[in-house]
């Protein structure tokens, strides 16, 4: 199925929204690193497990570089596929905070998500919902919208050894009783790696601004990603 032509001017908004937004942020933004290892167990042709483990840490911060960690989160999905282009998940994460910072609390999360993937002749397109149920000192929700565009680097699309480049933009809509609402906005773009038959890579830099309605702030991420499929 061809994308639609149009894509490509949503991908120019996005490159100005990112430009934008940096340009009105603050002027020293703390940047984090992102380090995520993950092992995915297919079961069936349907079915597939996915562990991972997570490590977030400081790397500059008030303008100092510098190495604090922030936490280690494990986390365990469950995907079902309906067909090639669509995919159901359950999943849960434990983020280990109290370790590493005295005024933060361990967090539970609860995951549902839904999946759809529009092939193209040129590029893929992935649409993803999700839905958050997060336990800390008090219950809050968190509702995301993920788009996502993937361009192949100096092969065709469906070459299995192939590096890819994917730009991504996802809106964050945070709330509960006892928390006001939130909306922030994510930009990523990344380079993606299947040279290996089991194995993807990838890594790039994700910019996010929260809390458009209430105290916004900027942070930067270096996001780096190992999955290996068994």
């Amino acid at each position: 199925m061809m994308v639609p032509k149009y894509y490509k001017y949503f991908l120019t908004i996005i490159l100005h929204a990112l430009t934008f937004t940096v340009l009105k942020a603050q002027n020293e933004i703390p940047v984090l690193a992102d380090s995520e290892f993950s092992i995915v167990i297919p079961i069936s042709k349907s079915w597939v497990l996915k562990s991972g483990l997570t490590n977030r840490n400081y790397f500059i911060e008030e303008g100092d570089i510098l190495y604090r960690q922030k936490h280690i989160e494990i986390n365990q999905f469950v995907d079902f596929k309906l067909d090639k282009a669509n995919k159901f998940s359950l999943g849960t994460r434990y983020r280990f905070k109290e370790a590493f910072e005295a005024t933060e609390t361990n967090e539970l999360r609860f995951l549902q998500q839904y999946s759809h993937l529009v092939e193209g002749a040129i590029f893929d397109v992935t649409y993803r919902l999700r839905q958050e149920e997060r336990f800390r000192e008090e219950l809050s929700f968190r509702t995301r919208f993920r788009l996502s565009f993937i361009f192949p680097i100096g092969k065709p699309l469906k070459d299995s050894k192939q590096f890819y480049l994917v730009a991504d933009t996802e809106s964050v809509w945070s709330y509960g009783k006892f928390e006001g609402p939130e909306l922030g906005q994510r930009w990523r773009v990344g380079l993606q790696n299947n040279f290996f038959e089991r194995a993807k890579f990838s890594l790039g830099p994700e910019f996010r601004y929260n809390s458009y309605l209430r105290n916004p702030k900027s942070e930067l991420f270096l996001i780096s990603e190992v999955s290996i499929s068994l």
